[in-house]
């Protein structure tokens, strides 16, 4: 999943100095909360705090703290400081083999820094490994999270994320009565299109048309609508008006509009297997032979 977000935002055009995405552990998280004491009623609590430090000032973030840590709360702090400046396994491993850590919780971090590891080489085999960094500050601060959650960001670190999820085991539960384990994340549109005109990469976009079709009798109608339908299945935009109107005011319509071409379908054209072929730019009118093969043809040496 990890490799989908960055595969999609590279389809955007950007690379890695564009976006990085940043990877956590719920689990690590609850394990190194848990050696600080933090029982299973104020879990939830204490890591929506974690998810807002980098938000909060240092009284709010203490005040916030003390409820669970009292007296030991500015060297909490610290320790939390020095989880979320890390951004290397070596450095991840460092950290917590420097903890007095119970039997218990050891063999569960030391489990959990494994499976971190293994994951890393699944990034690494994908070759996305330019685009993620380690970055404990990312919490998701959402109670469902189970597992590994990551955060894309614009690759300084400014501006809201651009995307966000992880792993969450017991969601699905929750909703339904099936048990399936869950992975996923979700893209702010806002934030990705700040981040294509800041780089300058919005995809162009036009809403004007390749070719309007053009009908005024119904005996022509069916005709119209089937060629615009294989044209538009052809990668070609078409348009064509769902207003009854005489051939007068749909020219005028599709010159207001700006098309370059035009197809006429009238009764007399129809009965001849006909179509007429008009530029807006010229003038020049050309019959072609109303097939769908030949009228493809003719479009893509304009288009």
């Amino acid at each position: 999943m990890i490799a989908c977000l960055v595969e999609t935002l590279k389809a955007f055009d950007l690379d890695s100095n564009d976006f990085k995405v940043r990877l956590s552990d719920r689990q690590l998280w609850i394990l190194f909360l848990k050696h600080w004491n933090v029982g299973d009623e104020n879990m939830t609590a204490v890591l929506s705090i974690m998810d807002r430090m980098a938000r909060l000032k240092k009284d709010q973030l203490r005040t916030q703290l003390n409820e669970y840590f009292a007296v030991e709360t500015d060297s909490f702090i610290a320790s939390v400081e020095d989880l979320m400046g890390i951004n290397s396994e070596a450095g991840l491993l460092n950290f917590f083999s420097k903890l007095e850590l119970s039997d218990t919780n050891k063999q569960l971090i030391d489990e959990r820094l494994q499976e971190f590891a293994d994951l890393n080489k699944l990034i690494q085999s994908m070759e996305i490994d330019p685009f993620v960094s380690i970055d404990f500050s990312i919490v998701r601060g959402l109670a469902y999270y189970t597992g590994f959650v990551f955060e894309a960001f614009e690759a300084t670190g400014e501006g809201r994320a651009l995307a966000g999820g992880g792993r969450y085991d017991d969601l699905i539960e929750r909703l339904s009565s099936n048990s399936m384990e869950a992975v996923g994340f979700a893209m702010g549109d806002v934030t990705l299109l700040d981040l294509l005109q800041s780089k300058g990469k919005l995809p162009k976009y036009s809403l004007k048309p390749d070719i309007m079709v053009l009908f005024s009798e119904d005996e022509a109608r069916s005709c119209a609508l089937s060629d615009a339908q294989f044209l538009r299945r052809s990668g070609i935009k078409v348009d064509y008006p769902l207003k009854r109107a005489n051939f007068s005011k749909l020219f005028k319509e599709a010159n207001q509009r700006g098309v370059p071409y035009v197809l006429i379908y009238g009764n007399e054209e129809v009965e001849k297997g006909v179509v007429k072929l008009k530029n807006f730019q010229t003038g020049e009118e050309t019959l072609i032979e109303r097939s769908q093969s030949a009228l493809l043809e003719k479009l893509k040496t304009l288009i």
